[in-house]
């Protein structure tokens, strides 16, 4: 059984996910009237900050998606990446992991030379 305060949650989480009004009321099946009140109402259940809470969010939806091209060792993806890290710990206001996010970028930038090393070789 969904409560209420389930109900406002999932459509700010859908929200923050980028999701139009029409399409949460879709799958939540509620009026598409009943939707800003869903997300306000969502806001203030919340227990984290609105809007750092936001952000943290979309920071991890978007790490989440660009990790495996990063980890392949997409170079773009490698510096959306660290720009995500810099942005993440400006928010929490920890620097400490700077050191460590730039170690690990740089294995993944000597992996992704040496994979385009040996795709050359065989053309």
């Amino acid at each position: 059984m969904t409560t209420d305060t389930d109900l406002t949650l999932r459509a700010l989480d859908l929200s923050v996910a980028g999701m139009s009004h029409a399409k949460i009321a879709s799958l939540l099946d509620v009026p598409v009237k009943d939707v800003k009140a869903l997300i306000k109402a969502g806001k203030k259940q919340d227990p984290r900050v609105p809007d750092a809470d936001m952000d943290a969010r979309r920071l991890d939806q978007l790490q989440g998606a660009l990790w495996p091209l990063a980890s392949q060792g997409n170079p773009d993806a490698i510096a959306t990446m660290l720009k995500l890290m810099e942005r993440r710990d400006s928010m929490s206001g920890i620097d400490a992991d700077l050191p460590a996010a730039v170690k690990a970028t740089t294995k993944l930038q000597k992996v992704n030379r040496a994979q385009a090393a040996t795709r050359a070789d065989f053309e």
